[in-house]
């Protein structure tokens, strides 16, 4: 294989990796987004259940203070019917300070309850709130899923189909030269690049004479710095051969 095939095929093999590797990062910037939007839902099914928990935990406060409630109802009406059967004045007296302090507990309850009504209709206000926003949210977390999936997918057909290019094109490549392109490969994402200006337009390092001669005849040779590989465009060739005046 001639020096200018073998550079034409390096670079066609050079940009089919690119593809590949411009597909692959689509692929992954996909798998993220919809990782990230399972995340979201996850997120958003937490907070309303947390909200739920809310109302549960405030109806049974309520539940326990009805309660509460009717236990000191239940005591002050047997209180009452007990004052009605008493003649001696001292023992009139025990049960009326008795169902002073019964009274005093009712009242405190009766405060409490108020209060945690108050409590369990704001937990059902948010937690309804919170519900037709999770429904909103969560329908369109999982419209983005369903987009980023089709194209994954697509993604995923380009790729076999950039993988299978890349392959027949390494196959027009000598197996030596395919082996030190993956070498390279492996170090920076391009291997092989022209000479601009005396340079390596990769890492600007400038080549030296002996070097420049061979680039003119058309060898491709190694960056003596950044051992990528080098060369010197066709009509740069041209350019170095028929200087103008």
């Amino acid at each position: 294989m001639s020096t200018p095939e073998l550079i034409s095929q390096l670079t066609n093999l050079a940009q089919s990796h690119a593809q590949v590797e411009e597909i692959k990062k689509k692929i992954a910037t996909c798998d993220a987004l919809i990782h990230e939007n399972k995340k979201a839902i996850d997120n958003a099914n937490i907070t309303l259940s947390d909200q739920r928990d809310m109302v549960a935990a405030a109806q049974k406060e309520v539940d326990n203070l009805e309660l509460d409630a009717e236990v000191i109802q239940a005591k002050e009406s047997v209180l009452n019917k007990k004052l009605k059967t008493i003649t001696k004045q001292r023992e009139a007296e025990a049960v009326e300070k008795e169902l002073h302090q019964i009274s005093r507990e009712r009242s405190t309850c009766e405060r409490m309850l108020e209060r945690a009504w108050n409590v369990l209709t704001l937990a059902k206000k948010k937690y309804t709130a919170e519900q037709s926003e999770n429904k909103k949210k969560t329908a369109l977390f999982h419209q983005n899923i369903e987009k980023l999936t089709l194209e994954y997918t697509g993604y995923a057909d380009e790729l076999e189909q950039a993988l299978a290019s890349e392959k027949l094109v390494a196959l027009k490549v000598p197996n030596e030269w395919v082996d030190r392109y993956k070498n390279m490969m492996e170090s920076v994402s391009d291997p092989i690049v022209q000479i601009v200006g005396g340079s390596c337009s990769a890492c600007y390092y400038s080549v030296v004479p002996q070097d420049a001669n061979r680039l003119r005849k058309g060898d491709m040779l190694s960056c003596r710095s950044c051992y990528r590989f080098i060369y010197l465009s066709p009509e740069q060739q041209n350019k170095e051969a028929n200087p103008a005046y």
